[in-house]
């Protein structure tokens, strides 16, 4: 009989609604010790198909991952029949951990270490999307799709690791989760457009990843997340004008609320992808001289770590024992069988078709990533309230029960200033040019006078077809006229990021949106069976014309001139 390996529970680390971690010290046959943090999956989801295939998924691909900032898959096993990760064990804090504990002792959060940390993520996310597997050759396309602070760890020892990939979506061979039952994420860090039900993108993990640097320049929470533009807009500008970033002086204070107005921007085209993040935030980090990493971990990150430790009262009856890894012939049938998906009651909590509103410790409803606590399904709100939510378990550390501050109120709101121009941002900080460069961007900035107030067509309700004069162009301008075919929708809401245009229109009638301002729009067509967004776009002194079939199945505009 082939030796099996022991593990000798130490400690919990952390527990959510499908499972726990432990730190553990693993015995092998020759008697080999090692500590290692074992993900254990509760033995109620064994028989749940997609929550089985989706942790073994996670191993999987973080197996495929072998990358300095993100955790370290060792083994996929199973113990007592159960699914089982075995990671390396870190011994640092999450940046949910480490703000609050930053707040509560008046510890100071270097800017340099805040975008080194960013920095470090961004590398990770990229890694993770474009990584080639060494037997296909093909790139990954992982998209995390759970970027928050709890899900980002400082170690003592100065290293950023990106965890808990149980919510990510990737390509690779012998995938086995292939059902959407479940939504994944947390809504407090969840992009418009993911919460709208659109298809994830890379983007979506820039915009999480915008909201995490937020919340570690301003020690507190980002507060909800609106899915209307002109809102969500309004809102954005608040929040990032509030931010106290005067020790950086008005240049680079500019410059880093420019960058996070382009992550946070609400239209995904328009934000940085991971790498120009990463280039972005080691731009600021080179000119921004207030702190180090590896200090900032001695000093503030180890003493964080201890008092975790300390807090750590788990009573866990596992805690002391040793668990067995099963027998060659049990691993094998726990890895590679699954029962019938589960119909009971038992899963009414964790299926779901879109967002719900979450309570403060909640996973957007369902989260197969063991973080949190169980959701409860609620009714369907347009608006999701967007809380902090509770550590994911991937980490050395034990579950925190509050949540961050509330956001910071503000000055008035400015128009947003778009996106696309992450690389003005370079150029101005100097990442080629040298100090002239970075000087004149400086001046640049420094120059411009405040946003001027733009013409935003709102209205109360959906307003009906017919020529519309928007003056958005004064004069100048081009004509988008727009025809739904079919069952009428009962909304559509055209609108332009860049410009903050916003029109709501009720589908009725063909419609003529007159003197707008050349460039991007986006059509989103609600009914009551479906929600369709589509692109289009204005050029000066043409009509563009477009026409959907709702009832023809085209995933496009049969579109004329333009």
């Amino acid at each position: 009989m082939e030796p099996r390996r022991r593990f000798r529970i130490v400690k919990e680390l952390a527990e959510g609604a499908f499972g726990k971690v432990y730190l553990a010290e693993m015995i092998t046959g020759d008697n080999f010790k090692s500590a290692v943090a074992i993900k254990l999956l509760h033995g109620k989801w064994v028989g749940h198909e997609e929550i089985v295939q989706r942790s073994r998924d996670e191993a999987r691909v973080l197996g495929l991952l072998h990358h300095r900032n993100i955790v370290r898959v060792e083994d996929l096993t199973s113990i007592n029949g159960q699914c089982a990760i075995i990671m390396e064990y870190l011994e640092g804090v999450d940046l949910k951990s480490l703000v609050r504990f930053c707040r509560e002792t008046s510890a100071r959060l270097p800017r340099k270490v805040a975008f080194e940390i960013i920095a470090s993520t961004a590398t990770a996310l990229d890694a993770a999307f474009h990584r080639k597997t060494l037997n296909s050759g093909q790139a990954l396309r992982l998209i995390h799709r759970d970027i928050k602070p709890s899900n980002v760890m400082v170690t003592v020892a100065g290293e950023v690791k990106v965890l808990d990939f149980g919510t990510a979506q990737a390509q690779f061979e012998h995938r086995e989760a292939e059902t959407q039952a479940l939504a994944f994420g947390s809504a407090a860090y969840m992009s418009p457009e993911r919460m709208m039900g659109d298809p994830d993108t890379p983007a979506g993990d820039v915009f999480s990843l915008g909201i995490t640097l937020y919340e570690l320049l301003a020690l507190a929470a980002f507060g909800k997340i609106y899915i209307r533009g002109e809102k969500f807009d309004e809102t954005l500008n608040e929040r990032i004008d509030g931010l106290d970033l005067n020790d950086l002086g008005q240049a680079r204070a500019t410059q880093v609320r420019q960058v996070l107005r382009l992550m946070l921007h609400y239209d995904p085209t328009e934000r940085p992808s991971a790498q120009q993040v990463v280039e972005l935030m080691e731009a600021l980090a080179e000119e921004v001289q207030d702190g180090s990493l590896r200090r900032f971990c001695r000093e503030v990150v180890h003493p964080a770590y201890e008092s975790e430790e300390a807090a750590n009262t788990s009573n866990d009856p596992f805690t002391g024992s040793t668990l067995f890894e099963d027998s060659s012939r049990a691993r094998e049938e726990a890895l590679e069988t699954v029962e019938a998906r589960v119909t009971s009651e038992g899963d009414e909590d964790i299926m779901a078709t879109g967002v719900v509103p979450l309570k403060s410790g909640d996973e957007c409803i369902a989260d197969p990533n063991m973080g949190g606590s169980e959701p409860k399904a609620e009714t369907a709100s347009p608006e999701p309230v967007s809380e902090p939510s509770e550590s994911g378990p991937d980490a050395a550390f034990a579950p925190q029960d509050s949540g961050l501050e509330s956001p910071l109120d503000s000055e008035p709101v400015r128009a947003n200033d778009g996106g696309g121009r992450w690389l003005l941002l370079l150029s101005a900080l100097g990442l080629t040019l040298g100090i002239g460069v970075l000087y004149a961007g400086f001046e640049f900035f420094k120059a411009q006078p405040e946003s001027p107030e733009v013409a935003v067509v709102e209205t109360s309700k959906y307003r009906p077809g017919g020529e519309v004069e928007t003056g958005e162009a004064k004069g100048k301008g081009g004509v988008l006229s727009l025809e739904i075919q079919g069952v009428a929708p009962t909304k559509v809401t055209v609108s332009a990021a860049l410009t903050g245009f916003n029109y709501k229109w009720d589908g009725d009638q063909p419609l003529q949106l007159k003197d707008l301002e050349p460039g991007p729009y986006r059509i989103r067509i609600r009914t009551e069976a479906a929600s369709i967004v589509l692109q289009s776009k204005v050029e000066t002194g043409r009509t563009c014309a477009y026409r959907y079939d709702l009832d023809g199945g085209s995933e496009d505009w049969d579109q004329s001139d333009c």
